[in-house]
């Protein structure tokens, strides 16, 4: 599932293996990145965090070229997240 408001995106993956996962949430950011560019936009890896719930054993991600470490506390259009 993919989200936003002005500038602020969520993407929400559900998966039963840690690399079920990471491949989603990667294939999806590049679904939303080339979109972006065909209007002109872009997405910060930099600024992007990822929280895990469950059985959740990896503690970074790479997206977008960049590792992505994992958040304990994230927040997302005024709602907060906690492991």
């Amino acid at each position: 599932m993919v989200t936003s408001y002005i500038d602020n995106g969520v993407i929400l993956v559900a998966a039963d293996t840690p690399r079920m996962a990471t491949d989603m949430m990667v294939e999806v950011w590049d679904d939303c990145r080339r979109v972006a560019w065909g209007r002109n936009m872009d997405f910060s890896s930099i600024k992007t965090k990822w929280i895990g719930f469950g059985d959740v054993r990896w503690r970074s991600v790479m997206i977008g070229g960049v590792d992505v470490e994992a958040s304990d506390r994230l927040r997302v259009l005024g709602f907060y997240f906690n492991m």
